[in-house]
């Protein structure tokens, strides 16, 4: 969760009530959920894997998942429906929130923190000694996107892209560049020929050659009345772009400038904090501020190619925020919430079931079952002393026997 979203977390501190939700100056309540259309194309479970809360996540593959928490961890999995032992955790930058995590293979992945700091792998499950940190940026870092393993943009709190063809060569590999924009939220690069990055102020900044300085980056105002939360470009000819307000807005030519985007309200006025697609962009999904899942087969296909689902149980009692998403393939996707869960969608067996129940979270508790009550016995009914039987309305009660007169004689 980029630093710019860690203001949306939900205000569960006062006697563990969810109060609201201030998302870029609107005040947005958990009651304000409007009913999914139809059902999502994946079922979705939730598992808590980590006690703080989740940001980013990344999967390259339908068998690795690396995301970053609030306090310094990657947690880590192979197995990402396993349930919660089949994840890891693993401190890699101290105490600090890691707020975007991209990994482009297997052999590669890259965190980035508030503190301006990267963090990368070369094996990210092999715990806390296989990352390395480096300082590249004097501001907070929000996200990063990985091409490649050799190329990572990051984009930060002051509208800079920080990019590195060296990604884990040390702080000297890194550059900065200010590319006009406000505060960058979000950035997807499907390749090294194109990059999109997104920020609070409704802009787009892209690139065809994103290692080639501030002039190499083009500026757009696409959506000037809202805040854009995310990116996600799975090919150089699809970005799809959340913001604050339910809607995507999408282009089939993302360098083409304002007029090149078209908006499509797929989720009323809720927020829509993440997005992935897969690599053959014929599947997106993304994730909104009640904890549900926006999905589509289409994604061009305007507002009603798009359905909303349920996807995290800790709403809507408690905002299951989620912080990230990613869809390393059409029936498999994962998410991370501000509760610690992964929550995970697949298609029917695109992924082996879990191996443990989910531990059991803040969110609202399953109702108790209620246990059946056994039928009395029929047995006959049975008066105490001075009461006999007789009935009342078709049933046998016990009524007071009155007693006999006696009649006196000579």
């Amino acid at each position: 969760m980029a630093k710019w979203l860690r203001q949306c977390e939900p205000q569960w501190t006062r006697n563990g009530l969810v109060l609201g939700m201030l998302i870029a100056g609107t005040f947005i309540l958990s009651g304000m959920a409007i009913t999914a259309s139809t059902a999502s194309a994946l079922s979705w479970s939730a598992t808590q894997i980590d006690s703080h809360p989740l940001s980013g996540v990344s999967c390259p593959t339908t068998s690795l998942c690396v995301a970053g928490d609030h306090v310094g961890n990657v947690v880590t999995s192979t197995n990402p429906s396993g349930g919660s032992s089949a994840w890891t955790v693993s401190n890699v930058d101290a105490s600090t929130l890691i707020t975007g995590v991209s990994c482009a293979s297997p052999s590669l992945c890259v965190a980035v923190d508030e503190a301006g700091n990267v963090m990368s792998s070369t094996n990210p499950t092999g715990g806390s000694a296989a990352w390395t940190t480096a300082h590249v940026d004097s501001e907070p870092l929000n996200a990063v996107s990985c091409p490649t393993t050799a190329l990572c943009v990051a984009v930060d709190f002051n509208g800079r892209v920080v990019t590195s063809t060296s990604p884990t060569a040390g702080s000297a590999a890194w550059t900065p560049v200010s590319v006009g924009a406000g505060n960058l939220s979000s950035v997807s690069c499907p390749s090294p020929t194109l990059c999109a990055a997104v920020d609070l102020g409704g802009n787009v900044v892209t690139s065809n050659n994103p290692t080639g300085g501030a002039a190499a980056w083009t500026l757009a105002g696409i959506d000037s009345s809202h805040s854009l939360y995310a990116v996600s470009c799975p090919t150089t000819s699809l970005c799809l772009i959340t913001d604050d307000h339910g809607n995507v807005v999408f282009s089939t030519n993302p360098t083409g400038g304002a007029g090149s985007w078209t908006a499509a309200n797929v989720d009323g006025s809720n927020g829509i904090t993440g997005i992935s697609c897969s690599p053959s962009a014929s599947f997106c999904a993304a994730a909104d501020t009640l904890g549900r899942a926006v999905t589509s087969t289409n994604p061009t296909g305007g507002a009603s190619a798009w359905s909303v689902a349920d996807a995290d149980p800790n709403s809507p009692t408690f905002v299951g925020m989620i912080g990230g998403i990613s869809c390393p393939s059409e029936s498999v996707c994962v998410a991370t919430d501000i509760y610690g869960y992964a929550v995970v969608g697949t298609a029917s067996g695109a992924l082996a079931p879990p191996t443990s129940t989910p531990a059991p979270g803040p969110g609202p508790a399953p109702k108790p079952s209620v246990p059946s009550v056994p039928k009395k016995a029929n047995n006959p009914l049975k008066c105490r002393k001075g009461f006999k039987k007789k009935k009342v309305h078709g049933k046998a009660k016990c009524v007071k026997a009155k007693k006999k007169k006696k009649h006196g004689g000579r």
